[in-house]
């Protein structure tokens, strides 16, 4: 399934693909960025995800995997934390919090299947973020959310751009926001 884009400015600093695995108290593991810019902590229950499939190439991020309830399949959600250079608001405020979160809904805006649901105000690299949720219909009939939990720090529009399956948006929800909580530059 194609899950939506951001423009081609954006770079990608990690990918996580995590699913519940809910139960027991996890570990804190590191994730720090081979190249110093990052540091993302994770769940002991996320595994190393690497560039290629068959397990070699860089670490590119981490994952968890969880059955379906009826075990019939396995649901996912994706993570990624991206960096850009900023757009028109350099410094997100109280002021200019609705101006940050449209420059978000224009760059989805050329893409028909995604379709804005909602925004909130939360924080993010210790700072006030945007959390925006959209809603995304796959080449099937799924619909998929988007949620982006965003920010300006450091003369970078930094982000976490999660996608859940359809249906379970609630259960990933906090996968999203432990991507948004542990991030530090």
């Amino acid at each position: 399934t194609n899950t939506g884009f951001l423009p081609a400015a954006a770079s990608g600093l990690f990918l996580l693909t995590t699913t519940a695995a809910f139960g027991e108290d996890p570990q804190i593991l590191e994730y720090a960025d081979p190249a110093g810019a990052y540091v993302f902590s994770y769940p002991d229950y996320y595994k190393e995800t690497h560039e290629f499939a068959d397990g070699t190439g860089d670490t590119i991020g981490v994952r968890a995997e969880m059955a379906s309830p009826d075990s019939a399949s396995t649901e996912e959600a994706n993570i990624g934390v991206y960096a850009m250079e900023p757009r028109g608001v350099k410094d997100l405020t109280e002021d200019n919090f609705e101006a940050y979160v449209e420059q978000f809904k224009k760059d989805f805006e050329p893409d028909h299947r995604i379709k804005f649901v909602s925004s909130t105000k939360t924080e993010i690299l210790g700072q006030l973020g945007a959390d925006i949720l959209f809603d995304q219909k796959g080449f099937s009939s799924k619909v998929y959310s988007l949620r982006i939990i965003a920010t300006v720090a450091d003369g970078k529009d930094y982000f976490a751009r999660c996608v859940y399956t359809p249906g379970h948006r609630d259960e990933f929800a906090y996968h999203c926001q432990i991507a948004a909580e542990y991030l530090s530059l």
